[in-house]
Formats: C-alpha cells, sequence, structure tokens
C-alpha cells in the first residue's frame, strides 16, 4: 500500500502547488487509496503533511469524499520538454491489496504525442551514452 499512498500523495500535492484543479479528484483518490489501512505510517505522515502545509487540502479531505479513479487526464512541465497532458489508465494487476499499473499515452498526431515522443528520444539517446572509462588498468 506504501508505494500507491506515496505516488497519489505526491500527485495531491503537485496539483496543490500547481494550484490545479485537479487537487479536488486527487485528494479522493488519496482517500480511496488509504481506505484499507487508514492508520498506515506512510498514509499518516502524507496526509499529515499535505494537511499542515494546504488548506485546501484540510478542507477536501475534510469532505470525506471517496473516489476510485481508473482514468483520466494529467497535465505535467517537463524542463526540457515544456507543457505536455497525458491520459492516464490503471489496470489492475494480481494481488491484495490491489496493486496496478498506471500507463500514460497521448493521442496520436498531437502536440502532446510529439512532446512524449521527443521526451522518450531524449532518454533513450541518454541511455546510450557509452558509460566512462575506467582508466585505472591504464594507470599500472
Amino acid at each position: 500500500m506504501g508505494e500507491l499512498v506515496g505516488a497519489v500523495g505526491e500527485a495531491v500535492a503537485v496539483a496543490i502547488a500547481a494550484g490545479a484543479a485537479t487537487v479536488p479528484v486527487s485528494a479522493s483518490m488519496l482517500r480511496a487509496a488509504v481506505a484499507t489501512d487508514p492508520t498506515h505510517p506512510r498514509a499518516t505522515t502524507i496526509i499529515g503533511e499535505l494537511s499542515i502545509h494546504s488548506a485546501e487540502f484540510r478542507r477536501l479531505w475534510a469532505r470525506h469524499d471517496v473516489k476510485e479513479t481508473v482514468h483520466g487526464r494529467k497535465p505535467f512541465r517537463h524542463p526540457r520538454v515544456g507543457d505536455i497532458t497525458l491520459d492516464w489508465d490503471t489496470y489492475p494487476l494480481p494481488g491484495n491489496p490491489g496493486p496496478f499499473l498506471l500507463v500514460y499515452t497521448a493521442e496520436p498526431g498531437t502536440p502532446d504525442a510529439e512532446r512524449l515522443q521527443l521526451l522518450a528520444s531524449l532518454h533513450a539517446t541518454r541511455s546510450r551514452r557509452p558509460a566512462p572509462a575506467d582508466d585505472t588498468a591504464t594507470r599500472a
């Protein structure tokens, strides 16, 4: 459960920091994520931190809205490719409590798809760089 709570909690924090309209949905998703174990140490830490730093989160948390969302749209701001909005879907995996696969996609032919492809290319290029040579053998 810790990974799910951490991921959703991070999404809530980012949304709050950006003043995003997604904060209410993110807060209700966090409530759904912690429903299986509301006293989990990671859950209480994340909820406590968000409550301390955001009056909006405190107000939303007090509403007790629960929303188990399986798809949506999420805006990102990446330092190398700029603003990009991606669709996301979750797919359940075997296990209890429910691990899931989170998949981000962009509509083909859109500027978001082009930015996502650019991001993939930048990552692939960075991953293919040769490792620095170990010159300890030549120093002997």
